[in-house]
């Protein structure tokens, strides 16, 4: 599977209920653009601001930018379907009404947009959803790669030494 990440800031003077408001029905707008696009799955995730947790983990890794503000998950079956879709006058026109929606509630220069392919180090058994009123939470870290190495150096540095380190607590699940 082949996946987008879309970290988002609402505009400074909108309101956070607002935001959501505005972000729960983007949902729709995404559904009904879907197959146009070739999504295989959609997520939407609102951050939960003054989180303890979070609050914990960012002081512990020296995060000082605030949290985005949502984060959504476009997923492909592979980057050809993408390509594809794209191409299309269906595919142009799911584009242009996705980003006329957000153009009410995304300040796009404060967001992040990326491709990944996930590489699951720890994966519970069973079908498991984080949601707000569930005991599972889900963390995103978006920060740069040091500095003194490069993205290859520090993607096999990532899979090969901080994914085995993880997994020795997949016990704790």
């Amino acid at each position: 599977m082949f996946r987008m990440q879309y970290f988002i800031r609402k505009p400074e003077n909108m309101l956070m209920d607002d935001f959501k408001a505005r972000w729960e029905a983007h949902g729709t707008v995404v559904y009904n653009n879907a197959a146009a696009l070739g999504i295989r799955k959609y997520v939407q995730a609102t951050t939960l601001h003054n989180d303890p947790s979070g609050d914990l983990l960012r002081e512990t890794y020296g995060v000082t930018k605030e949290p985005y503000d949502a984060m959504g998950e476009f997923w492909w079956q592979g980057r050809a379907d993408l390509a594809e879709a794209l191409e299309t006058p269906e595919g142009q026109a799911a584009v242009k009404a996705i980003l006329e929606d957000e153009r009410g509630f995304v300040d796009w220069s404060g967001s992040v947009l990326y491709f990944a392919v996930d590489i699951p180090q720890i994966n519970p058994p069973g079908v498991i959803v984080a949601r707000e009123e569930s005991t599972m939470l889900k963390g995103y870290y978006t920060g740069p790669v040091h500095p003194e190495l490069s993205v290859k150096r520090a993607q096999y540095h990532w899979f090969t030494c901080h994914g085995p380190l993880a997994r020795q607590y997949e016990q704790f699940l």
